[in-house]
C-alpha cells in the first residue's frame, strides 16, 4: 500500500514540477521563438517584393536619390563643428525673429554622426504669441537644414487676459562634414 502512494505521490510532484516550472518557461521562450520567425518571415516577404517588383524598388530608390539631393543643397556643409553650430543657431535665431518670437535661449545638445552626416539638436526657448509660434514652426519646416521637430513644450505666461505663450522647442538639424 505504501508503494501505490508513494508513486502516486510521486507522480503528482513530477506533474506539478512540470506544470508550475517547465511549461511556462517552455511557452515564454515558444513565444518569443514565434514572435522572431514572423519578424523574420516580415523582412523576407519585404524584401521578396523588391526583388520581384525591381522597377517599383528602382523607382523608390532614385525617389530616395533625389530627396537626399536635395536635402543636401540646402543643409550645412563645413568642416567644423563649431562653425556648423554658429550657422544652424544664427539661422534659427533669424527664423525665431522673422516669426515674432522673443528669444530667451538657445541651447545645443550633442550631436550624432553616421556616414558623413551629422544630425545636431538646438533647444530655443523663447515667448510669443500662437500665430507667431505658427509661424516659426511653418519656417523650420520648409527650411532644409532643419530635418525634424523632436519636442514642442508649450505654457502661458502673464495675467489673464494678457497672457503670452513660453515655449522650448528641440529641433535637429542636419550637417554635412
Amino acid at each position: 500500500m505504501k508503494r501505490p502512494t508513494l508513486l502516486a505521490g510521486l507522480l503528482t510532484l513530477v506533474l506539478g514540477v512540470y506544470v508550475f516550472f517547465v511549461s511556462p518557461a517552455i511557452s515564454e521562450k515558444r513565444t518569443a521563438l514565434k514572435e522572431e520567425l514572423n519578424d523574420r518571415l516580415a523582412e523576407l516577404r519585404k524584401n521578396e517584393l523588391l526583388v520581384m517588383d525591381k522597377p517599383a524598388a528602382m523607382a523608390k530608390l532614385e525617389q530616395a536619390r533625389k530627396r537626399l539631393a536635395s536635402m543636401e543643397k540646402t543643409m550645412v556643409q563645413v568642416r567644423e563643428e563649431p562653425l556648423a553650430v554658429a550657422r544652424l543657431q544664427g539661422r534659427l535665431q533669424d527664423l525665431a525673429e522673422r516669426a515674432g518670437i522673443k528669444i530667451l535661449s538657445i541651447k545645443t545638445r550633442p550631436s550624432e554622426g553616421k556616414n558623413g552626416y551629422y544630425t545636431l539638436p538646438l533647444e530655443i526657448e523663447g515667448t510669443g504669441g500662437i500665430g507667431h509660434l505658427s509661424d516659426f514652426l511653418k519656417a523650420v519646416d520648409s527650411g532644409g537644414e532643419f530635418v525634424r521637430i523632436d519636442r514642442l513644450f508649450v505654457s502661458t505666461t502673464g495675467l489673464p487676459g494678457e497672457e503670452t505663450l513660453r515655449m522650448k522647442v528641440v529641433i535637429t538639424g542636419l550637417i554635412k562634414r
